[in-house]
């Protein structure tokens, strides 16, 4: 290799081979999704998806770097006191990297702007600077932001800077963005690094600042560096139940330099979260990765990390479970479960002594321990026959119950709908002479629930609950009760559609309720056939010839879910994706319902399942 692709920023520590990534290149659009930008030309070239039509496509080009920005004046004139709640932050860009091109120093909290100088020139050269971001923090107290969405963010989610004190980060969900989802405590160009003589803290730390009860998913999609939940010189900080999943790197970062010396880390507790299929393409990181001196009690205990494969572009460096890097002093890691990984630990990098690793759980082998560092009573368990211990932190590991859900007196506040409603329907409903079909699903069932009693009519009656209720909402398992118990009716097949419902549920919540509804109908019914339906498509709104992606992906991942649930459970599938996808003349133009003709196709789809059966 030649200059400069044979200096360290291309090559980190001469790894050799060295796997490289080509992009932005005119002859490598080659998949259907993917664009170039001819800058010189002024041209974009797409290559549009299947049945996209250009000339009604939406393209979002995002101009606003920060959408956000909540700044004092000082660390000594703070803006406080402001809650930001249930608001969608969605499409912000980051030009940077545009002039300076994107060499960072690692987990996406610095990068090098202009080449040369050293460290002790920062001040004078502004070498390193933080990135930006979709919301941005500094010089702040008492700054809440929960139940947000930020999505499709140009590099990070939420970034704080210095002087941040108490900020509650809480029930957000970091989705594709290109950069990470949230960091805390980061510095720019105006601190020195450790080998200043000079060197000194920066303008006030990050304090008592907390990050709980998140969900970070498919983040860092450009700046693969970048890591789930970061924190570069936190005090007193507290990350816990947050689920971090799907990332290229590291999922949970928190402390910054690499020698044994006071950087005013102290008392950080990292704990009970869900940390997994991480490290997807990078190495040398971890599930939760630590780096620097903690003085006080900081804690690393009951996280749950799980599925750990190392790539094929992961040459010679290692991925673990948790590592404390180079500088790691006086930290404890404890009651933890670490699955399916190459290694548990790396707790070995100098300098590195006085932790302690006890009490944790680990099917792969232990890793890489100092001799200046404390183990004791960790268990090795390749059979996977975990105690009782360990499967609570696993079962506990993760998002919580949200305050939105928590029992009031005798109601339980669940996320509903702007309007909520269900319909009964019992079809002649006096007599019991021939066998009797339930159709279970929204409001699409009851528009072709008439259509498909008309064609089996012969053969059984059909009813139907038809309800707007999520898969977690409690009172859905309480109206299929009532329609199962309603006259001691009993049915030969119960045809299931529900999936275009409680969009705040993630892939996971949605297929974690949707097992245990239908395990619900299961334990309630006798000797009835249950047959689960793929959820149809949806459309622009206003624009019956062109899908919503956004939407639609989420439908097919639900779909995924629910024919794994199928299987699971030896259940029939019926498909009302497929022959709905690309019918615009099925469609009205409110994007998920259909007209006669497609209510009609629906019905005929639905009636064939039920005979077949019958």
């Amino acid at each position: 290799m030649h200059p400069p692709e044979n200096g360290f920023a291309f090559n980190h520590h001469d790894q050799n081979p060295a796997p490289y990534f080509f992009e932005n290149d005119l002859a490598l659009l080659d998949a259907e999704g993917e664009w170039f930008l001819d800058t010189k030309k002024e041209t974009l070239y797409y290559k549009p998806r299947s049945g996209e039509i250009m000339n009604k496509t939406q393209i979002i080009a995002p101009k606003l770097e920060t959408l956000l920005k909540i700044e004092g004046m000082d660390p000594y004139n703070k803006v406080q006191n402001i809650k930001f709640s249930g608001i969608t932050f969605k499409h912000s860009n980051w030009l940077a990297p545009s002039s300076y091109g994107y060499v960072d120093i690692q987990a996406g909290f610095r990068y090098q702007t202009v080449s040369g100088g050293s460290n002790s020139e920062i001040r004078n050269t502004a070498r390193y600077i933080a990135p930006n971001s979709m919301v941005q923090i500094k010089y702040s107290g008492n700054i809440t932001l929960e139940y947000n969405t930020f999505q499709y963010s140009g590099s990070w989610g939420i970034m704080g800077y210095e002087g941040t004190d108490r900020t509650s980060i809480s029930w957000n969900k970091f989705y594709k963005n290109a950069g990470g989802g949230v960091a805390m405590g980061i510095v720019g160009d105006h601190w020195d690094e450790e080998d200043d003589p000079a060197y000194d803290l920066p303008d006030g730390q990050s304090q008592y600042d907390t990050i709980t009860d998140n969900t970070v998913d498919m983040v860092a999609l450009d700046y693969k560096d970048m890591v789930g939940i970061g924190a570069m010189l936190p005090q007193h900080m507290a990350i816990s139940g947050n689920e971090v999943k799907n990332l290229p790197y590291t999922g949970i970062s928190i402390g910054w330099n690499w020698t044994d010396r006071d950087h005013g880390m102290t008392d950080n507790q990292v704990y009970n979260n869900r940390i997994h299929d991480v490290l997807k393409l990078l190495q040398d990181g971890a599930g939760i990765y630590s780096l620097g001196r903690m003085e006080g009690n900081s804690k690393f205990y009951n996280n749950y990390i799980y599925n750990l494969t190392q790539s094929t572009y992961a040459a010679s460096y290692y991925l673990m479970g948790i590592y404390l890097d180079n500088g790691s002093c006086y930290k404890i890691v404890e009651s933890n479960v670490i699955d399916n990984a190459p290694h548990a630990f790396n707790v070995s990098n100098p300098p590195n002594h006085d932790n302690k690793l006890k009490n944790n759980y680990y099917s792969c082998n232990l890793g890489f321990i100092a001799g200046s560092n404390y183990v004791s009573d960790n268990r090795s368990l390749p059979d996977r026959n975990w105690p009782q211990e360990a499967r609570e932190i696993m079962n506990t590991a993760g998002p919580g119950v949200s305050p939105d859900y928590l029992l009031k007196g005798s109601e339980r506040m669940v996320k509903l709908e702007r309007y909520e409603w269900c319909d009964f329907w019992w079809e002649e409903a006096e007599k019991n002479n021939k066998p009797r079909v339930l159709l279970i699903g929204d409001s699409i069932t009851r528009a072709y629930r008439p259509i498909v009693n008309e064609l089996i009519k012969e053969k059984a009656y059909v009813d139907m609950l038809a309800t707007s209720k999520a898969l977690d909402n409690p009172s859905l398992k309480l109206e299929i009760n009532y329609i199962l118990n309603h006259e001691n009716f009993r049915y030969k097949v119960i045809h299931f559609n529900n999936g275009l419902h409680g969009w705040h549920l993630s892939e996971e919540e949605y297929e974690k309720c949707l097992d245990e509804v239908v395990n619900h109908i299961i334990k309630n019914v006798k000797d009835a056939k249950i047959v689960l339906a793929l959820s149809t498509p949806v459309t622009r709104d206003g624009i019956v010839e062109e899908i919503d992606w956004e939407t639609t992906s989420k439908v097919l991942a639900r779909n995924k879910a629910m024919e794994r649930i199928a299987e699971k459970y030896n259940l029939l599938v019926d498909d009302l994706y497929n022959p709905m996808y690309g019918k615009s003349e099925y469609r009205v133009k409110d994007g998920y319902h259909y007209n006669e003709m497609g209510e009609k196709a629906q019905a005929e789809i639905v009636a064939g399942k039920i005979k077949q059966i019958l």
